[in-house]
């Protein structure tokens, strides 16, 4: 009788063992596809981001912002709020002989339950109707995303030119 118990003892340790490895991974897998799912979001946020910078769109541009921001910009040592953040859409865009265009490179993302910061490098061209490159540089940018009513809206970034 004793070997049975402790034959039965043994095969319930195991058969828990294994109900837990396979609830942990269905939940882990569950948590990966959520985050996933949130990163793949944002990156579109991100490209949203940029094509408004691309066609000159300020008021959609501005709806990525949370209203109440207050920033830094690049060219002030004064805190500004979401009016002003488009402000460096006219320097993109002011020879009308040239055509913007950007490629983001994705470097990482950080993922919370209300925030998410992502960084990714951005390469920027100017080019003609020939699409010879004038000009062009690089930058890594770091934006935060919060959470806002349902809604991931922009908080912060900071750039640095390479």
């Amino acid at each position: 009788m004793k070997f049975l118990f402790e034959n039965n003892h043994i095969f319930l340790k195991k058969w828990f063992f294994i109900v837990f490895v396979l609830i942990f991974q269905l939940s882990n897998s569950s948590v990966f596809a959520q985050k996933s799912e949130i990163e793949k979001e944002i990156w579109q946020l991100e490209n949203r981001y940029w094509n408004y910078l691309e066609r000159n769109d300020s008021t959609s541009y501005k709806k990525l912002w949370i209203h109440s921001q207050v920033n830094y910009q690049s060219d002030e040592m004064n805190l500004s709020e979401v009016k002003k953040c488009s402000y460096w859409m006219n320097e993109i865009n002011e020879d009308s002989g040239l055509e913007f265009s950007c490629t983001l490179h994705k470097k990482a993302i950080e993922i919370t339950e209300n925030a998410i910061t992502i960084h990714y490098d951005v390469d920027k061209f100017w080019t003609d109707k020939q699409h010879n490159i004038h000009k062009s540089e690089t930058f890594s940018f770091s934006h935060t995303w919060i959470k806002f009513e349902n809604s991931w809206l922009l908080s912060d970034g900071i750039a640095i030119k390479n």
